[in-house]
């Protein structure tokens, strides 16, 4: 659907792109190998429960080391393991997102995003690979403030959002609601810039809407960037994932570890819905020529089309 999607504005562009192009790029978009170090990536299979893959900061966040934590149940990681099994018998793993989960060795809550993604599996004894799943677990900070507990947290975080929301609906007007949503993201985020990017149809990029701190110098309200700006297939991830974060620009990524005998390999596991998805280098290496540290990037999608976005930058 993304190759096919991106041949399909390819005339606009103005490229001449063959099929292996764009399919080596795409795959070096979603099969990197490498995750972001924010949070903790697990791959678990979906009969067995176990670790078939994880990053390598497993003890940061788990408290064991990724050579233990491989192999494990996926239930037996977490105190809330009756919570763990319900979730992997749901039709939806998203609608569960996020799932509040204690590792097993340590009293601190986080957050966990369940996900599903293809991927080559191997035969441990005869060593045939073949098409599958695994189930992606990725544990992140909850973001509540030291001392709360999580229904404290929660309650503090839709209370932000609440008072956010109805400023947005007093709003009699496009330019009035966009001018208060990138004042209230910034004050529920702290970034140094927020900007509305709006896609026009010839898929240029047109910055409507800016909000930035007094130290933010330059200002890149009215300002218009080709359609290259932001590829074909990274619109079409902004779709399908409608927030993504970049952490750190500098990171060059953590490698997806995995147990050999039965992962072919951990670029054939694919990234597609994975909040953790390393970016590409040319993205990071663009981020870090505007002088950007990070970015938390939200689609705005009207009738299936990415008619604008809401970005960070600073």
């Amino acid at each position: 659907i993304y190759t096919l999607s991106l041949h399909d504005a390819l005339p606009i562009f103005k490229l001449d792109v063959k099929e292996k192009q764009v399919t080596e790029y795409l795959e070096s978009i979603v099969q990197c190998g490498k995750v972001q170090k924010f949070g903790c990536f697990l791959v678990v299979h979906p009969d067995t429960r176990c670790v078939l893959a994880c990053s390598g900061n497993t003890d940061a966040f788990l408290g064991r080391p990724w050579t233990e934590v491989m192999g494990s149940t996926i239930d037996s990681l977490f105190v809330e393991s009756q919570k763990v099994l319900q979730v992997l018998e749901l039709g939806d793993l998203s609608s569960a997102n996020p799932v509040l989960l204690t590792p097993a060795s340590g009293t601190k809550v986080y957050n966990a995003i369940v996900s599903l993604a293809a991927m080559q599996l191997q035969d441990p004894d005869t060593g045939q690979a073949k098409d599958g799943a695994g189930i992606i677990f990725e544990i992140e900070e909850t973001g509540f403030v030291d001392g709360e507990s999580a229904p404290e947290g929660m309650w503090h975080a839709h209370q932000l959002m609440r008072e956010a929301v109805l400023k947005v609906g007093r709003c009699d007007s496009l330019e009035k609601t966009l001018a208060i949503a990138v004042e209230e993201i910034h004050k529920l985020t702290g970034l140094d810039r927020v900007m509305v990017y709006k896609f026009h149809p010839d898929m240029h990029g047109e910055v409507v809407e800016e909000y930035k701190s007094e130290h933010v110098d330059e200002s890149l309200l009215g300002l218009h960037y080709p359609a290259t700006d932001i590829p074909q297939i990274n619109r079409e991830l902004f779709k399908l994932n409608r927030v993504r974060l970049v952490h750190d620009v500098k990171f060059g990524g953590d490698p997806i570890m995995c147990d050999a005998r039965r992962v072919v390999d951990t670029k054939e596991i694919s990234l597609l819905r994975a909040v953790l998805r390393q970016p590409h280098g040319c993205h990071l290496e663009y981020l870090e020529n505007m002088g950007v540290t990070s970015t938390l990037t939200l689609a705005i999608v009207v009738e299936d089309e990415l008619r604008s976005e809401e970005r960070r930058v600073g």
